[in-house]
């Protein structure tokens, strides 16, 4: 409630991962009421009986929805839904894949950890990326967005055409 009420800065809400998503709206409500309007909603994946190999799942389907609900920009937070660096077998980190499925979906923001040193870092180190990873961490984010941008300006290309699959 507190940081609603301050009107300087921006609140990143996260979505609860124990609730549901009209709850984690609910409470962006709640924050806003007090006057701060500046909100970013976060997706960070939800708590499941699933457990390994990731720390929870990832919920960025969301993205489009939350967009379509609210007017608030929505970032996605793939370092805590997936919760660790490993890779794929094509040779992709499973956080380049979530960052991918959130920027293909619509977010407006990214948050990810990077850390010069995961192993001493105080927390979150096994999902931290080096930094010598971020110029290719951006770049791929660059070329989902990309992506995304060419699949907007064909269905709008397309609004009038009636979209059929076999």
């Amino acid at each position: 409630k507190v940081s609603g009420q301050q009107l300087e800065f921006p609140v990143l809400l996260k979505r609860g991962m124990g609730i549901t998503l009209e709850e984690s709206l609910n409470a962006c409500e709640y924050v806003a009421s007090e006057g701060n309007r500046k909100l970013v909603f976060c997706l960070r994946g939800v708590k499941t009986h699933l457990g390994y190999p990731h720390r929870n799942l990832v919920d960025f389907a969301h993205v489009p929805v939350v967009k379509r609900l609210t007017r608030m920009p929505v970032c996605i937070d793939p370092s805590h839904s997936v919760g660790q660096k490993d890779l794929s077998p094509d040779g992709l980190s499973d956080i380049l894949h979530a960052t991918a499925q959130g920027v293909i979906a619509g977010a407006n923001m990214v948050l990810v950890d990077f850390h010069p040193t995961p192993e001493k870092a105080l927390c979150d180190g096994p999902q931290a990326l080096l930094l010598e990873e971020m110029d290719t961490f951006l770049k791929d984010v660059a070329i989902v967005r990309e992506a995304y941008e060419k699949r907007r300006a064909l269905v709008q290309t397309t609004a009038g055409i009636a979209m059929e699959f076999p």
